[in-house]
């Protein structure tokens, strides 16, 4: 059975920490005790565990749905976004929200771990054209602040197949040779980019 030790005149603090001072006197009432202590100490175990578990599942949802971060390589976007940054794009926004002329997106090439950033010019049916690296769609000059050196590219003019979209950089002093543009099936779009 266990006993406390007590000293006399001691503190109210000294106290409590003797009376839970036990000395053992046979071997059940050690593993009594130990019992005690590992039910003490691994009550709230569960509960971590479920913690950790919902905050891992929510990391994995957001990060899986609605915001995925990326890193841009390569200079097709400047001076939108420029090389070795650091941006977010969302699935979620590309599925919930109607896609307009000018919004950028991400582009599957390849296969998914390799996209593409890309702004989105024209839609199916519509007429795209570049004339002296000016932008035509269905033969209307577009306004597009977001370019800012000067380009060169004259392309024919073409129609956006069905289920398609247009797409381009926004660094067109690049020649058009050595820039990756053009229609891109729908199917292929990852995400919107946040910022």
């Amino acid at each position: 059975m266990p006993s406390t030790l007590q000293k006399p005149g001691s503190t109210s603090s000294e106290k409590a920490a003797l009376e839970n001072t036990v000395i053992l006197q046979n071997g059940r009432d050690k593993k009594k005790i130990l019992k005690k202590l590992l039910r003490r100490k691994f009550r709230r175990l569960p509960v971590r565990i479920l913690r950790i578990a919902v905050i891992a599942l929510a990391a994995y949802l957001f990060f899986g749905f609605v915001c995925r971060p990326g890193f841009v390589k390569g200079s097709s976007m400047e001076p939108t976004y420029h090389n070795f940054t650091m941006l977010f794009y969302s699935p979620l926004a590309l599925k919930a929200t109607a896609l307009k002329r000018g919004d950028v997106v991400t582009v599957r090439y390849g296969s998914d771990r390799m996209l593409l950033l890309k702004r989105v010019l024209a839609f199916e049916g519509e007429l795209v054209e570049f004339r002296n690296g000016t932008l035509y769609i269905n033969g209307i000059l577009q306004e597009e602040p977001y370019v800012k050196y000067p380009c060169s590219w004259t392309i024919r003019p073409l129609i956006v197949q069905k289920g398609k979209v247009y797409v381009a950089g926004d660094n067109r002093s690049m020649p058009a040779e050595q820039h990756v543009f053009g229609q891109v099936d729908y199917d292929l779009l990852r995400g919107k980019a946040l910022w």
